[in-house]
């Protein structure tokens, strides 16, 4: 068992309500501003959730729980602005802040049992 907490700053480019999607072979948990907007557990494969969020550049903390060695290690995470966009598209580099290292976004790494609903305690 094993997990990562992944932390940046997300640019968010117009105000309005948000729609996050995880889709993973794990456990997850997205946090915006330290609120809870998607949660996946207990067996479920996907999540989503909506918030309303400023033109501005908020927290962004993902945690990742994974299992056991029975399945591959697997997250994905997309967003759209629910007024605006048709389709959810990835959250890239582009749209962090300050830009990740060159090794990809800060995070950190949690081996044994993860803490609550299956992911790391934030």
């Amino acid at each position: 068992h094993y997990g990562y907490r992944w932390a940046a700053m997300l640019e968010v480019p117009a105000d309005g309500d948000w729609e996050f999607y995880i889709e993973t072979h794990g456990a997850a948990r997205l946090l915006i501003d330290r609120q809870v907007v998607a949660d996946v557990a207990g067996g479920a494969r996907e999540g989503m959730g909506r918030i309303g969020l400023t033109r501005a550049a908020h927290t962004l903390q993902l945690l990742y729980a994974h299992g056991g060695p029975e399945q591959e290690p697997f997250l994905s995470l997309e967003w759209r602005n629910a007024g605006y966009d048709d389709s959810p598209r990835p959250i890239t580099v582009t749209s962090l802040s300050p830009a990740p290292p060159p090794t990809g976004i800060a995070y950190h790494f949690y081996a044994g049992r993860a803490l609550g609903a299956g992911v790391p305690d934030p």
